[in-house]
């Protein structure tokens, strides 16, 4: 399955950075 290239990086990015920004922000909580 392959994505179209038409997708927007920004959104790509705020995909795959969402949760790694949520993950960072829960590791430095504790």
């Amino acid at each position: 399955m392959m994505f179209p290239y038409q997708i927007p990086a920004g959104l790509l990015s705020t995909f795959i950075g969402a949760p790694y920004f949520i993950y960072l922000l829960r590791k430095q909580s504790r």
